[in-house]
């Protein structure tokens, strides 16, 4: 993997973006051992709901990560910039396959200067 610098408007929205993640999916698994515990009370019905729920969180991961980071930083210009060209590649399903877009991308900068 490529060591790249993340300076700028990228480093605080990467960073919320990965906090978001993580408490999403912990949120996910809280739900599945939720579940887990309402079954064992005998109420399988319920345990379903939840885990349904705890599961259908967690698989739209990628899509409250970037509305809640979109949220957070749209106000800003720099950030507003890069979460626009994020959201036009949907690159936030992998975090290396963001880091070598904004590479790429700042190769091109360099470039056309």
């Amino acid at each position: 993997m490529n060591n790249i610098q993340l300076d700028g408007p990228v480093k605080p929205l990467l960073y919320y973006a990965r906090t978001v993640a993580a408490l999403i999916v912990l949120a996910a698994f809280a739900a599945y051992g939720l579940a887990l515990y309402v079954w064992q009370q005998d109420q399988p019905i319920g345990a379903i709901v939840i885990a349904t729920m705890g599961y259908l969180f967690f698989r739209s991961l990628r899509k409250i990560t970037f509305n809640l980071t979109w949220q957070k930083f749209n106000t800003h210009p720099a950030h507003r910039q890069v979460l626009e060209r994020l959201g036009e590649h949907h690159l936030l399903k992998k975090e290396e396959t963001v880091l070598q877009f904004l590479n790429q991308h700042s190769i091109k900068e360099k470039d056309d200067e």
